[in-house]
């Protein structure tokens, strides 16, 4: 599960977006690695399970409109990926469970993270998306325009990507005056000269 975990951080996906990722959906265009995000793992009810007896599907597209993009990957996606395309076919699903060999399931993903809140004492309520927002964040912090985060995470106007943008660059105004404050020694008044 770790591996996902990270994907998220590194990626800024969804948890449906990512667990629907097949090896077809990564490629590498003019030497760049891009997943191409193109539908959403989801579970079918007991009583609305295919005759085939799998109880997911991957969507046609992504959540939302904008949802359907490509993005492009790190290193440490690469690496991730690598790892985990091994031994199967195109057509496979990149993050699966070791013993079921089905896609990942964010509801056992965040029982996990539930668990690990638990044990560590962790205040903030840990789930699969807290990769999502830490992603979005983290660009921020490092002075990525909005317009290029929301289409990096698939909003197509987004309230809570403004919000976490907001926070970070009111953050970093503070920040600079912190600086700006202990950047030279203070000058005496005029009449202490």
């Amino acid at each position: 599960m770790h591996d996902i975990f990270e994907w998220l951080y590194y990626t800024g996906m969804r948890f449906g977006e990512a667990s629907a990722l097949q090896l077809k959906d990564i490629h590498k265009e003019n030497g760049i690695w891009i997943a191409s995000v193109n539908g959403s793992m989801f579970l079918y009810r007991n009583q609305d399970a295919p005759s085939t007896g799998k109880r997911f599907a991957k969507s046609e597209g992504a959540k939302t409109i904008a949802g359907d993009r490509d993005v492009s990957l790190s290193n440490q996606a690469i690496e991730i990926y690598k790892r985990n395309k091994q031994g199967k076919m195109p057509n496979d699903f990149l993050f699966i469970n070791k013993i079921s060999h089905n896609p990942m399931r964010e509801a056992a993903a965040n029982r996990f993270l539930h668990r690990i809140q638990n044990e560590k004492n962790i205040k903030k309520n840990l789930t699969t998306h807290f990769f999502r927002h830490t992603h979005v964040t983290k660009l921020a912090e490092l002075g990525v325009p909005l317009y290029v985060i929301q289409r990096r995470v698939g909003h197509s106007n987004s309230k809570i990507t403004q919000q976490l943008y907001l926070h970070v660059t009111q953050k970093s105004k503070q920040e600079v005056i912190d600086k700006l404050n202990h950047f030279a020694p203070s000058v005496p008044p005029e009449d202490k000269l």
